[in-house]
């Protein structure tokens, strides 16, 4: 596939979906991102399978435009304001549009309460394994410490 190809795709994809007007930004972002990677020495096909099928680009652009309600500019998760989908790759992605897969998650909310439950509850066990682990000698020692002190008053 060559770069005529995969923007004729990309535009076919988007038909009917997505404004014209969408449609003729993203084409021209793309057209400009390919030349621009072409230009800086990437060959043609690297670009354009690093961008990956033009039909799932297309379907991101036309998921954000309904997200959006139809609005030409689209908001980015950092509360930039962004042309394009494109755009935002972009930004989140760097300029080679190169993704590194990492997968985040999110704990629930009553998950860190239990968990912190069960933290507080781990430590006040520790804490009183240990003092009943220095107890009987605490009670040694305080025995010894009256025995003393009441021999010592008695011998005066």
């Amino acid at each position: 596939m060559n770069r005529e190809e995969f923007l004729r795709q990309f535009q076919e994809a988007l038909e009917g979906k997505v404004t014209q007007q969408v449609i003729n930004e993203n084409t021209a972002y793309y057209r400009s991102y390919i030349n621009s990677q072409v230009g800086s020495g990437k060959s043609e096909q690297q670009v354009l399978h690093e961008l990956g099928d033009p039909r799932l680009l297309a379907k991101t652009i036309e998921e954000s435009y309904r997200f959006s309600g139809g609005r030409q500019s689209t908001q980015g998760t950092y509360g930039g304001s962004y042309g394009s989908t494109a755009d935002y790759r972009e930004e989140a992605y760097g300029n080679d549009m190169q993704r590194t897969d990492r997968k985040v998650t999110t704990v629930p909310v009553w998950v860190v309460v239990v968990l912190g439950i069960l933290l507080i509850v781990l430590v006040i066990t520790i804490v009183f394994n240990v003092f009943m682990f220095f107890l009987p000698a605490i009670l040694v020692g305080a025995v010894v410490m009256l025995a003393y002190r009441l021999i010592r008053s008695i011998l005066k």
